[in-house]
């Protein structure tokens, strides 16, 4: 399962998060979780980019909850 992420953070929804920790997830600028799921094979992953901090993963926890 892969949950898209963008860094287009104006004009979000209220179903999307704003990863707080960003820049300790690895990411290159403020981002958000986006409300949109999908799954791919795991040969189409091609490199990790970081992990989240615990904030933004208790944050990604409840948007799940909300649309799954």
């Amino acid at each position: 399962m892969i949950l898209a992420i963008s860094s287009k953070i104006n004009g979000k929804l209220t179903l999307e998060y704003e990863i707080e920790n960003w820049k300790e997830a690895g990411l290159l600028k403020p981002s958000i979780f986006k409300a949109s799921i999908v799954t791919i094979e795991k040969d189409f992953v091609l490199t990790k980019l970081g992990s989240l901090k615990e904030l933004d993963r208790v944050n990604l926890d409840k948007m799940l909850k909300i649309i799954c």
